[in-house]
């Protein structure tokens, strides 16, 4: 029953660091909670996993989200980066997580293609962006 929670957690911990903090977010948490195949211990581990989430402040939360920023602009911005590595690394990685990361991408790539300015130095990544929206379209990655 462990492993379980374990999972349920981390469907929780998913929803919560990869949607913005408001009412829907904790909606989609709150009717995990309410559904018929939990049992009270899992219940009460998400519960208490959505307390710790709701004593986070609005500046803890963008902490957080700013510390990874951060980091993937500093590998990005490193000439020496190995790209092709770390793709065949996450292509390699467990499946909720290469799901996990092909959601950020896409997200990624629809703001992109969202873009009404670019320049040289992004002239090809947005029209690239734009490109795999037309042909693709917006992409739900559901959390499994």
């Amino acid at each position: 029953m462990v492993f379980r929670t374990s999972i349920v957690k981390h469907q929780i911990q998913n929803i919560m660091a990869n949607f913005k903090r408001d009412s829907e977010t904790l909606g989609r948490v709150y009717e995990l909670l309410k559904a018929d195949n939990l049992t009270s211990e899992q219940k009460t581990a998400v519960e208490s996993l959505v307390a710790d989430y709701e004593r986070c402040t609005y500046n803890d939360w963008c902490e957080r989200h700013e510390f990874y920023r951060g980091i993937v602009e500093s590998m990005v911005n490193d000439y020496g980066f190995q790209y092709k590595e770390l793709a065949e690394k996450m292509a390699n990685n467990h499946p909720t997580l290469q799901q996990s990361f092909m959601r950020m991408c896409a997200n990624f790539i629809q703001r992109m293609a969202e873009k009404s300015y670019c320049d040289d130095r992004n002239r090809t990544s947005v029209e690239y962006a734009k490109s795999i929206m037309d042909n693709v379209g917006e992409e739900y990655f559901p959390f499994v």
